[in-house]
């Protein structure tokens, strides 16, 4: 299957981002039937802050070794493309494909239905719009594109059917599972050295 052919079902398609090779086999294991990086995970992991504070090369290394570790495909989330010259960015583009990238994410930062229309007549195959909360605005964004609208998990938003009946295609995780991941070790972190042993580990 194409991977855009996956946007085709009838349920929405949750996508499991990871940020490590670890995180990647943990989703193939469970079943998804996608993996797409989360940038800010990755920037984290190796001790930057989100925005394309790391080099892409050791985004690259990162996506190289879970390309290597898993049959799932793989979408990569490449921020505003690390670098601000069209050709340097579509060398990126082409380095990620030729290696085994199925799917590329480039982030815009201007949120508007005419910046929709424009990825539309460029050839984007999706529209990822995040930080939608409100049903209806979910709604009036679904309504204004063909393209299959990507959204992210927010505590407030409705349960997937209901994304799928408001038309969302695919549900992105991002970054909070981990935060909420770092946030549980440090809170066994805690106990271990309140309680002076290891029982809340086991």
């Amino acid at each position: 299957m194409e991977f855009k052919n996956v946007y085709n079902q009838d349920t929405s398609l949750l996508m499991g981002n990871v940020g490590d090779v670890t995180s990647t086999q943990i989703v193939e294991k469970l079943g998804f039937q996608a993996i797409g990086t989360s940038s800010a995970v990755i920037a984290n992991i190796l001790g930057y802050k989100d925005g394309e504070k790391m080099k892409f090369s050791e985004l690259s290394y990162v996506v190289d070794r879970m390309i290597e570790n898993t049959y799932l495909p793989l979408s990569v989330d490449i921020e505003s493309g690390y670098s601000r010259e069209p050709d340097e960015i579509a060398d990126n583009i082409k380095t990620r494909v030729n290696l085994g990238v199925v799917g590329i994410n480039i982030e815009d930062n201007v949120v508007t239905k005419k910046r929709i229309q424009l990825f539309e007549y460029a050839g984007a195959d999706g529209i990822f719009v995040p930080c939608i909360e409100n049903e209806d605005d979910i709604q009036a964004i679904t309504e204004s594109s063909y393209l299959p609208i990507n959204d992210m998990c927010k505590p407030n938003l409705s349960d997937f059917r209901k994304r799928k009946d408001l038309g969302v295609k695919t549900i992105s995780m991002i970054n909070f599972l981990f935060a909420n991941m770092y946030c549980h070790f440090e809170n066994i972190l805690k106990s271990v050295v309140k309680l002076q042993t290891f029982k809340s580990v086991l």
